[in-house]
């Protein structure tokens, strides 16, 4: 599906979820979109409000990662709709705050301690924005990732 095809149908859409940007072609759809995604959208909402939202699914210990420092993550990267783009098979390693990374990663993994696992909502421009990423992840589009921070 395309981001100007119904999620719901696949017909022609116009219309669109103004929180996750999910396409769908008639108020029915949208109803449907919002009973199965609702707090997903919500998220997404407290996500553009400041860049991401982080919902905690295992507490961590220690402090938290400062800029510079190498951490090492496992995390699945989707799509609002659902859809899997990306997940590590392996530890990811990446310098904190360096832009080597989305900016809601740098953001949002330097909130988190070392065992933490969470999902993180980050807003379309603290992700790849309007250019998205070609094949991948279609422009403007939120993303949500499941992080669990191994070492750093």
């Amino acid at each position: 599906l395309t981001m100007t095809t119904c999620v719901t149908c696949a017909s022609p859409s116009s219309l669109a979820c103004s929180a996750c940007k999910v396409p769908y072609c008639t108020k029915e759809h949208q109803k449907q979109h919002w009973k199965v995604h609702k707090p997903v959208c919500q998220n997404i909402q407290k996500a553009n409000a400041s860049c991401f939202y982080k919902e905690v699914l295992e507490q961590g210990e220690g402090p938290c990662p400062t800029n510079g420092m190498n951490v090492s993550v496992h995390y699945v990267g989707t799509l609002v709709s659902g859809h899997q783009f990306d997940a590590s098979t392996q530890p990811f390693k990446f310098k904190l705050g360096t832009g080597s990374v989305i900016p809601g990663w740098d953001k949002g993994v330097a909130q988190m301690k070392k065992g933490e696992k969470c999902r993180l909502y980050i807003s379309a421009p603290y992700a790849y924005g309007s250019s998205g990423c070609p094949g991948a992840i279609p422009p403007n589009s939120p993303l949500i990732f499941e992080i669990t921070v191994l070492d750093f």
